[in-house]
């Protein structure tokens, strides 16, 4: 499966939820591959990004999460999950959002820039900045403004597009 080119905003349960059935002896290796999205608000009761499912691979790459007040989690993974995390944007503007792993032994991490808006915060931090190799904590700088409580429509997309000095240009892991 893949899931690309969405425009996900104020949805409860976020951008993506993984319901693969792998099974390894039946033959079955689900894959999925969520990429080039963008995810404005969303509250994440279960994550914005949910890998549930045991699977072959989520593969999570070059998206642009930008969380709302209320956001609970920004990506939740249950144990022993095999996924995989590039050159994803997250700019966090919650205070109770949060990291949720219960095992990173099958997570891999790259280039991934996370932003605290001042006095937001991200439960679990530590533990993604342990896995996130090459990681980026610095502001994104986007070209428009955020607004608090806004809720923006796909008209103000380009609010969401990197000024010419944002430290997340011209860095990142070649996906395939």
């Amino acid at each position: 499966t893949i899931w690309q080119y969405n425009y996900s905003h104020d949805n409860s349960f976020g951008l993506f939820l993984n319901c693969t059935s792998y099974n390894e002896d039946s033959g079955i290796k689900d894959r999925a591959i969520v990429r080039y999205n963008l995810s404005v608000n969303d509250l994440g009761k279960k994550g914005i990004v949910y890998i549930n499912y045991v699977s072959d691979g989520i593969y999570v790459y070059n998206n642009t999460i930008v969380t709302g007040k209320e956001t609970e989690y920004i990506i939740q993974s249950n144990d022993k999950r095999t996924s995989f995390f590039y050159n994803n944007l997250i700019y966090n503007r919650s205070q109770k959002a949060s990291f949720s792993f219960t095992d990173t032994s099958g997570l891999v991490a790259e280039y991934n820039l996370v932003y605290n808006e001042e006095g937001a915060s991200i439960k679990n931090s530590d533990l993604f900045k342990k896995v996130n190799a090459n990681g980026v904590y610095e502001n994104p700088i986007f070209q428009g403004f955020l607004q608090e409580d806004s809720e923006l429509g796909i008209d103000n997309l380009f609010t969401f597009q990197l000024e010419y000095n944002s430290p997340a240009l011209n860095v990142g892991k070649e996906v395939d």
